[in-house]
């Protein structure tokens, strides 16, 4: 789960900026799961503004209830860690329903400098800051972007 949701983040930071939204999302599925991603990105004069991303695990019989408590654990530990390292600049959100884990993740990158961003999230801002090539990049891994 740490992998999936590192890697999650990884991607999530792939993005661009103009003076509007892009959404891009993504549903695979594993043995014992199904994965939803959606990022959601604001630009505004050409430089990202916020991001959102909302990443839904929803599990099969193939995992147990306790498994399932398991991840969500890892994951709780995870936004700790991240709310921590960010002087809660990066909001991270997560719930169990049943079996399905929810996590949310928002930041405005007005309240939050670049070397904290980049320590945190292992992208610079610079890089996210061309939409057309973050659209590029995000269908290159499998998402549909509008």
């Amino acid at each position: 789960m740490k992998k999936v949701l590192f890697l999650i983040l990884f991607v999530f930071l792939l993005t661009g900026c103009q003076k509007d939204k892009l959404s891009c999302e993504k549903t695979v599925k594993s043995n014992g799961y199904t994965s939803s991603e959606i990022y959601q990105l604001k630009y505004s004069n050409d430089k990202l503004k916020d991001l959102k991303f909302v990443t839904e695990y929803k599990f099969n019989d193939f995992y147990t209830a306790e498994e399932i408590d398991s991840q969500y654990k890892t994951v709780l530990r995870s936004c700790n860690n991240f709310k921590e390292d960010s002087n809660d600049k990066i909001k991270c959100v997560p719930e169990l329903k049943g079996k399905n884990i929810k996590v949310t993740i928002t930041t405005n990158l007005n309240d939050i400098d670049e070397d904290t961003f980049e320590n945190i999230m292992f992208v610079t801002l610079k890089e996210l800051n061309n939409k057309n090539d973050t659209k590029k990049m995000f269908k290159n891994v499998g998402y549909t972007c509008k």
